[in-house]
């Protein structure tokens, strides 16, 4: 995760296989060239974190701010549609950041004192996420789909969590919580099609509010108590 979204001045703690333990810093190691970092930064991720940077996490959310005014364009019991266009958010790096931190996740990070985090499994759609990242293609993967849900809820503006992996039958799916933003990346061909409407890069550039507490306190209890948990 980006060291924008580690708040300062604060006392860190994070769940390991020994429990919760205190992080000085930011988890962080040698992966990519000055021209890369560069890179990353520009398509997406200096827009992104002005948005959900750990500074603003204790603050009214600035996205929140930005969607109230927006016309809903689809609504359920759960959640409510919007095109981020409206607001004047550029939903493609928004796309890009979230595929990085989804490529980022395929790598193990050493963790001071525990083992290091396992690599996540992106499958056949690494290579295709490493390379539009790369920009040596500029046609966003096909099979991929982003889906940001902007969260109402205050406990999930005060958290995030590391990329975790569930793979349906069909298709890989990875979800982060960035300090009230939950970013769902799902990779495959038979991703419905309901679901590849969602995506944040695809025509209607959708972004979602939605109160996710259930979830978050859900994850946080999961990995309180797992085994695994990290």
């Amino acid at each position: 995760m980006p060291a924008a979204l580690y708040p300062k001045n604060m006392k860190l703690e994070y769940l390991s296989r020994g429990g919760v333990r205190s992080l000085p810093a930011e988890i962080k190691a040698p992966l990519l060239c000055f021209n890369c970092e560069q890179l990353f930064s520009r398509k997406g991720e200096s827009e992104v974190l002005r948005h959900i940077a750990g500074k603003i996490a204790n603050k009214p959310s600035p996205l929140l701010a930005k969607l109230e005014s927006l016309t809903v364009r689809e609504e359920d019991p759960t959640a409510k549609s919007l095109c981020g266009s409206d607001a004047g958010l550029n939903m493609d790096m928004f796309a890009y950041f979230a595929l990085s931190i989804a490529w980022r996740s395929t790598h193990s990070w050493p963790v001071r004192d525990e083992e290091d985090t396992s690599p996540l499994n992106l499958g056949l759609y690494e290579e295709p996420i490493r390379k539009y990242l790369a920009e040596e293609t500029k046609e966003f993967p096909s099979d991929a789909t982003v889906i940001v849900i902007v969260c109402s809820d205050r406990v999930s503006r005060e958290a995030w969590f590391l990329p975790t992996q569930t793979d349906d039958l069909w298709y890989h799916e990875l979800r982060f919580l960035a300090f009230g933003v939950m970013f769902r990346v799902l990779l495959g061909k038979s991703v419905p099609s309901e679901l590849r409407r969602e995506s944040c890069q695809a025509d209607g550039k959708r972004i979602h509010l939605a109160d996710v507490s259930a979830k978050t306190l859900s994850a946080l209890a999961y990995l309180e108590h797992s085994p695994e948990g990290s």
